[in-house]
């Protein structure tokens, strides 16, 4: 087995992602810091499969010269599949994780519709949207999304702003692809235009979790050795 702490470095990396992205935050809110948390427990499996397997392996050449070579086989054959199969649902784990907490980030970093100000954010964006309709009223609530405030761009994420898109002829797919571009870049846009700390906090995050998977990376290329040496 490498001398190389594989497994300290997948840790080390995990644990500074986390830090920089501060994903514990509670500004964030219970749904992220769940996920979150679920995130790294999922990669801290990953981990603990390594270890796991690179101890197993160690104590089965212990015994190698004094067991049979059926034995031997049966014994290797076992620890690698188990190995095999548990990486794989913790990876599964991981990567599932990694996309709701995209979801959940994207989630916190909308702008909420104040009450008092609603009335004034449905007038700006009826009248943003104008007279367009189809793949133009498409077009120009992307613009909104990019350049608007973000009353406006709250209003047209609420439901009256989905009742309106309808009745500018974007529905079905269309709507679909339109309201998840908005969403996208509502998030983004919160580390310049929101003033809210748990929005911004999440746009930042939002725009670094790309680094979550160069921690899943790690740890499972880590396990993927300690599997590899188990074979051998």
């Amino acid at each position: 087995m490498s001398e190389f702490d594989f497994a300290g470095l997948a840790e080390s990396l995990t644990s500074k992602t986390s830090a920089e992205l501060r994903l514990a935050a509670r500004e964030l809110g219970q749904p992220v810091n769940d996920v979150a948390n679920d995130v790294r427990a999922a990669i801290s499996d990953t981990i603990g499969i390594g270890r796991k397997t690179e101890a197993g392996t160690a104590e089965l050449r212990q015994k190698w010269d004094l067991l049979p070579r059926a034995g031997r086989q049966r014994l290797q054959r076992e620890l690698v599949n188990n190995a095999t199969s548990l990486l794989t649902e913790a990876d599964r784990r991981t990567a599932t994780g990694i996309e709701v907490l995209r979801e959940r980030l994207i989630d916190r970093a909308q702008p909420p519709l104040e009450p008092g100000r609603e009335a004034l954010a449905r007038q700006e964006l009826t009248l943003s949207l104008g007279e367009a309709t189809g793949d133009g009223a498409s077009a120009r609530a992307i613009t909104i999304a990019r350049t608007g405030s973000r009353e406006c761009l709250a209003a047209l994420n609420s439901p009256f702003g989905e009742t309106l898109l309808a009745a500018h002829d974007v529905t079905g797919r269309s709507f679909a692809e339109t309201r998840e571009t908005i969403r996208l870049m509502a998030a983004q846009s919160a580390l310049e235009k929101a003033t809210d700390p748990g929005e911004i906090m999440a746009s930042t995050a939002l725009q670094k979790i790309d680094a979550l998977g160069a921690c899943r990376g790690a740890a499972g290329s880590y396990a993927l050795r300690a599997i590899d040496e188990a074979k051998r």
